[in-house]
C-alpha cells in the first residue's frame, strides 16, 4: 500500500481559505523567505527545548504533549491563576 505526498502548500491554503484569509495575501506570505525563516526558527527553538511532536502546550510550569480534554486545561488554568 503505498503512501501519496502530502501537498503541504494546497492544503495550509485550503484551510486558510475555510477560515476566510485573504487569499492573495496568505499565499505571498507562504511563499516569502520571511515566512519560511520564521518557521524554521521556531522550530528550532522548540527541538532545543524537547518539543520533537505536535501538539504540545506549555501552560506555567506545566507541558502537555498529545490531545488534551477541556477537563485539563481547565484544571491547570484554574490552578495558575
Amino acid at each position: 500500500m503505498g503512501h501519496s505526498a502530502i501537498d503541504y502548500p494546497a492544503l495550509m491554503t485550503r484551510y486558510a481559505a475555510d477560515l476566510g484569509l485573504d487569499q492573495t495575501a496568505f499565499e505571498r506570505c507562504m511563499m516569502a523567505d520571511e515566512a519560511l525563516a520564521l518557521v524554521q526558527a521556531l522550530d528550532a527553538e522548540q527541538r532545543e527545548r524537547g518539543i520533537r511532536i505536535q501538539p504540545v502546550f506549555e501552560i506555567a510550569d506545566q507541558r502537555l504533549v498529545g490531545l488534551q480534554s477541556l477537563e485539563v486545561f481547565q484544571r491547570i488554568l484554574e490552578a495558575n491563576s
